[in-house]
């Protein structure tokens, strides 16, 4: 399945190789062809640099702090999988894959299956509609890709009246940009 899709975005590049440890902390949790990416080929970044696979601690008390599933609660906490180079996260919540767009101020159900995720990734429009892609290669011909821990946000922040332009985009520190969007706009919520 995910070698089918790095035929299409060949570029791959490891961060981190997930401890035995952490596979059998996450197993039931996430996916189980998630859990078989993640000890093939580690966390780190894919599609264009567009995407990083994360460890799912690093990001667990941003999530608590920054979001809340309110229509029905689940007694599983959401969990992190990747997070964007425009500063988003998907989330597994529930059998679903879930996009919070920090950005807009959004979330939305992007999909399902891990599979069929990835393939949709290879279709721009997907990515256009549904992962909110642009402005992210003018942004990454003009800056460089973000380093794992960065992404470009918009600065000054869209929720405090930015201009929501390519040329207001910076690189930018992806957690901590993350926790003073929540710190501005308050929980998002689904």
């Amino acid at each position: 399945m995910f070698t089918d899709f790095l035929a299409h975005f060949p570029t791959y590049n490891l961060v981190a190789q997930p401890t035995p440890e952490l596979l059998a902390r996450y197993q039931g949790l996430v996916p189980t062809e998630l859990l078989t990416i993640w000890t093939q080929y580690g966390f780190g970044t894919f599609c264009e640099g567009y995407l990083k696979i994360v460890n799912p601690a690093d990001y667990a008390d941003l999530l608590a702090d920054t979001y809340q599933l309110t229509s029905t609660p689940s007694s599983s906490p959401p969990l992190v999988l990747f997070a964007t180079a425009m500063g988003d996260l998907l989330i597994w919540e529930r059998g679903y894959i879930v996009l919070i767009d920090y950005r807009h101020g959004q979330t939305k159900v992007v999909g399902k299956y891990i599979e069929l995720f990835f393939r949709n990734l290879i279709d721009s429009e997907y990515k256009a509609d549904k992962l909110i892609y642009e402005p992210y290669l003018t942004a990454r011909a003009r800056l460089g890709e973000p380093a794992f821990e960065e992404c470009f946000g918009y600065v000054p922040l869209l929720a405090l009246g930015g201009p929501e332009l390519e040329s207001h985009l910076e690189k930018v520190k992806l957690r901590e940009h993350l926790a003073l969007i929540g710190q501005v706009s308050g929980l998002l919520e689904r």
